[in-house]
């Protein structure tokens, strides 16, 4: 899907959401009725658009993270290596976490999965193994 197509998608929806508080302010009579279409519609958005809003889970970070020479290749993105200086791994309950925070991709948009919290100290060893000392692996 284009950016256009979801920023399309996305001035549709604030169009429908604002038209809906327009029209419940000046008609209170039928408040019920455009409070019940207000909440439809953002449950709509929200279930068509729900992998935005969850991440998935990566079973095993180490044949996700590959290098390939000069470069960190995570699933289907590619970095280099030369351009990472802080990789922040850290497990809360069950879940562990792995970002690039200062490698961002767009506005906003860094490289970053969940995995098994279990597998935290094996994939910092195996970035440690990868990359030179001056390379700082927050926790």
């Amino acid at each position: 899907m284009s950016n256009k197509h979801v920023c399309l998608k996305g001035l549709l929806f604030w169009s429908i959401l604002f038209s809906t508080y327009i029209v419940t302010l000046n008609f209170p009579a039928t408040e019920f009725t455009w409070k019940l279409l207000l909440i439809s519609t953002a449950l709509l958005f929200f279930c068509a658009n729900r992998d935005k809003f969850q991440r998935s889970i990566i079973d095993d970070p180490i044949s996700h993270v590959r290098f390939d020479g000069e470069f960190m290749i995570i699933g289907d993105l590619s970095i280099k290596k030369s351009a990472i200086r802080k990789i922040a791994i850290d497990s809360v309950k069950d879940r562990g976490y792995f970002s690039l925070p200062y490698n961002q991709l767009s506005p906003g948009k860094i490289p970053e999965f969940v995995f098994p919290s279990n597998k935290v100290t094996s994939f910092r060893k195996y970035l440690k193994q990868e990359f030179p000392s001056n390379v700082e692996i927050i926790t």
